[in-house]
């Protein structure tokens, strides 16, 4: 892998045990043909992810078992975790998948750090693709670490510490945006806190989108809006906003 890319880290050598005893399967799985030895050599997958630096340091990005998966993506936490940690203003970085009471699944970043969450969301975005941006951020003075001097998961704030979403729409705007969201993206359980990064929308769904709005409420929203106002309560409170300055019938935007 090039300096900075993260990967899974294997073991190899002449101290290398030969398999786990009594369980062929788990052996063939976990220990591999070695590119890099003689025929017959073998590594063995760690299920841990790393990276190296430009100095050869490794560094450790978190376990195999951080896959998750969230609305079809698969998403590896510890990619998520290393690209925060890179920031100039984040010393402690974790990410976990939050389930509201709607059953949606969606990222939560936790930081330490002085980096302001709006600014490590447009950060990430530089760095990954929309849908491994956490949508929600939370603040710690320290995280929870395990006697290994892991994260531990399991003594992060949890639910009682997310923001419960707003669930339901308080404007027409919101209602039309989420009608929309449903249809364009097919995205089931939209609510004015969804994220348009986080349900996987994307340039050609932005036009769609804004040629909607064209249509219904009769003003021109620059496609740029969209991806500056990615939850569906700041789209709409922007359309509402500019449906008033274009003096468009109350009805639409009450």
């Amino acid at each position: 892998m090039p300096p900075g890319a993260v990967g899974e880290i294997l073991l190899g050598g002449h101290g290398l045990a030969i398999g786990y005893a009594g369980a062929p399967g788990l052996t063939a799985e976990r220990f591999v043909p070695s590119p890099f030895g003689p025929p017959g050599a073998r590594l063995y997958r760690t299920g841990d992810y790393g990276w190296l630096d430009p100095d050869g340091v490794l560094h450790f990005a978190g376990r195999r078992d951080d896959q998750v998966k969230v609305r079809g993506f698969r998403i590896e936490l510890g990619s998520i975790e290393q690209a925060l940690l890179r920031h100039p203003r984040v010393s402690q970085a974790a990410v976990t998948v939050h389930t509201d009471p709607t059953g949606d699944r969606r990222l939560v970043g936790y930081i330490v750090g002085t980096a302001d969450p709006g600014e490590l969301t447009e950060y990430l975005r530089e760095l990954l693709p929309g849908y491994m941006v956490p949508g929600q951020w939370i603040e710690l003075d320290a995280l929870p670490l395990g006697p290994t001097g892991k994260v531990d998961r399991r003594a992060l704030p949890g639910a009682a510490a997310v923001a419960v979403p707003r669930l339901s729409p308080d404007t027409v705007a919101e209602k039309l945006l989420i009608a929309w969201y449903t249809e364009l993206l097919g995205v089931a359980d939209v609510t004015p806190e969804t994220n348009f990064y986080a349900v996987g929308g994307h340039s050609l769904f932005a036009v769609r989108l804004v040629s909607r709005i064209r249509q219904v409420f009769g003003i021109d929203m620059p496609v740029d809006e969209v991806f500056a106002s990615p939850r569906v309560a700041d789209l709409a409170a922007a359309v509402t906003a500019a449906a008033h300055a274009a003096n468009r019938p109350p009805e639409l935007v009450l």
